[in-house]
C-alpha cells in the first residue's frame, strides 16, 4: 500500500493490536493525566527550533520543555537526575519525540512508555522527516496517535490541536517558564476507518 494517497497518509491498520487505553474514546474527549506542559524531544537545534516556532505560531501556550536524546526523556517522566523538580519540569500531557536520538532512540522510549500505566494517556506525537513515513505504524502500533512532519508547518499543529483539543487548552497550563537542557501530520489516529489508518 502505497503511504500517500491522495494526499493523505494511509496504513493498514488492525485495531486489535493497538493499547486498548488508546481506542476506547474519541480524539480530545479524554481528560490526560497531568496538563502542564509539552515535552518535545529533537536533537537537532534547528529542528527543534522550528517545531517551538511552529507550537507558538499556532497558539499553544503550555509550557514547552526540550530534551535531545531519548535516556533524557525517560529521565524527565521518572523525575530524576536534573528532572527532580515537578515545579521546573512538569509531568507533560504531551510528547512530541524525533524516531532518531542517540542513547534511546524513539521506539524504545514508546516501548517504556507502554509499561507505564500512569502515561496511558499521554498524546505521544512522532516527529517524521520526509523519507521517514515507513516507520509510521510501528510507531502507531507502540502508542503514538499522531504524527507531525519536520519542518513542522502551522497548519500541521492546528489540526493536531483540533483532533486532541482537550490536550492544549490554555487554562490548563501552567506559568512554568520554557526550558531547554499529511490525512495531513497532525491529523487522529481515530480517523480510521474500514481497517485503514489516516494519520
Amino acid at each position: 500500500m502505497s503511504p500517500q494517497v491522495g494526499g493523505l497518509c494511509a496504513w493498514g491498520f488492525d485495531p486489535i493490536e493497538r493499547n486498548r487505553w488508546h481506542r476506547q474514546s474519541p480524539p480530545g474527549t479524554r481528560k490526560p493525566p497531568m496538563s502542564k506542559a509539552v515535552l518535545i524531544a529533537e536533537d537537532n537545534d534547528d529542528d527543534a527550533m522550528a517545531i517551538r516556532t511552529a507550537l507558538r505560531n499556532a497558539g499553544v501556550t503550555l509550557p514547552l520543555k526540550f530534551v535531545t536524546n531519548g535516556s533524557s526523556v525517560i529521565d524527565y517522566f521518572k523525575g530524576t537526575g536534573e528532572y527532580v523538580d515537578r515545579e521546573r519540569f512538569p509531568l507533560p500531557n504531551v510528547l512530541l519525540l524525533d524516531l532518531k536520538m542517540p542513547r534511546l532512540d524513539g521506539f524504545q522510549v514508546m516501548e517504556w512508555l507502554a509499561t507505564q500505566k500512569r502515561f496511558h494517556d499521554l498524546l505521544i506525537v512522532v516527529l517524521s522527516g520526509n523519507g521517514e513515513l515507513s516507520n509510521m505504524r510501528g510507531a502507531f502500533l507502540l502508542g503514538a496517535r499522531s504524527f507531525l512532519t519536520k519542518p513542522c508547518r502551522v497548519a500541521d499543529v492546528k489540526n493536531l490541536m483540533r483532533a486532541y483539543s482537550t490536550y492544549w487548552e490554555p487554562e490548563l497550563a501552567s506559568d512554568t517558564p520554557e526550558t531547554s537542557t499529511p490525512l495531513q501530520p497532525g491529523h487522529s489516529l481515530s480517523d480510521a476507518k474500514n481497517s485503514r489508518l489516516y494519520v
